[in-house]
């Protein structure tokens, strides 16, 4: 039998209208993005299995961590004092639970296609 483990998917809402209208602004945005998202996963015992863009892969062991990575994240994202130029960052997480298929150092399989969503609070 397989291990299961809970894997974080995320996605910035809107981000290439943020990069069209607000490019200087988007390089520190994005930047902060990515450090909050990445010490909300690592504090919640996470591991990043890669970046593309301005979304995050995570993986966890623990359902319970990789939900409370996902409500810190969304919490540190709500919190941040963002850019005049590009206002609040939101950001889609999904959070998904099952068995491990890995190939190369990453994951793949009907798991990771079937993410739960969690929006960002309003």
């Amino acid at each position: 039998m397989t291990a299961a483990l809970t894997f974080l998917f995320t996605d910035l809402e809107n981000s290439i209208m943020l990069w069209e209208k607000a490019p200087e602004a988007m390089h520190g945005a994005l930047a902060r993005h990515d450090a909050l998202l990445r010490t909300a996963v690592e504090d919640n015992n996470g591991r990043i299995v890669n970046t593309a863009g301005d979304g995050l892969h995570a993986v966890f062991e623990s359902p319970f961590d990789g939900l409370m990575a996902a409500i810190s994240a969304q919490q540190a994202l709500d919190a941040e004092t963002w850019p005049l130029e590009t206002g609040s960052l939101k950001v889609r997480m999904g959070l998904h639970v099952g068995e491990r298929q890995e190939r190369d150092g990453d994951y793949y399989g009907s798991t990771l296609n079937l993410p739960s969503l969690i929006y960002p609070p309003s």
